[in-house]
């Protein structure tokens, strides 16, 4: 609809549309990799959830509904931008119907969650070891045993020296 690249060689931020009522993932991508390429800063612009009239339409919507999906809108907005490394690693998610995709035992879990510390790197199924920073630990609270499971991992991890903390 617009001229993003001729736009972005005269502006020095850009306020990109993110979701509801223009954009989506893949054109805020578009615009993002464009105005970094340009040198251009990037923000988020949030917009009432009217894609018809493009964010235009008068709307009554509660204060706090409005404040979630502002919420909502930059923060899909900042993830997209800084989850990109994440996707880029080779270490792809294993399906969840693979034998072994699903560690069910607290000890095994945490023997591997240790070992993953201590190399500072996550095991691939298959290559190289990945180095990472590894800042959390992801318990699926839908999982049998979710509870148990982060009961084992904390004392785990306390045992092991290592700090439980909530992130900032």
């Amino acid at each position: 609809m617009t001229d993003d690249d001729g736009l972005l060689r005269v502006i020095t931020s850009a306020n990109i549309a993110c979701g509801f009522h223009a954009g989506d993932p893949d054109r805020m991508m578009v615009a993002m990799r464009g105005a970094v390429g340009a040198g251009v800063g990037i923000g988020a612009h949030p917009g009432f959830d009217d894609l018809r009239r493009f964010g235009r339409n008068r709307m009554d919507v509660p204060r706090a509904t409005l404040e979630n999906q502002i919420r909502y809108k930059v923060a899909a907005s900042a993830g997209l931008f800084h989850g990109g490394a994440v996707c880029r690693a080779d270490g792809r998610l294993v399906d969840r119907r693979d034998p072994g995709a699903v560690i069910h035992d607290a000890g095994q879990a945490a023997a591997g969650v240790l070992a993953i510390l201590r190399a500072g790197a996550i095991p691939p199924a298959a290559g190289d070891p990945i180095p990472t920073r590894i800042d959390t630990v992801c318990v699926h609270g839908d999982s049998p045993g979710a509870v148990a499971m982060a009961q084992g991992l904390r004392l785990a991890l306390q045992g092991a020296g290592g700090s439980v903390a909530r992130f900032g």
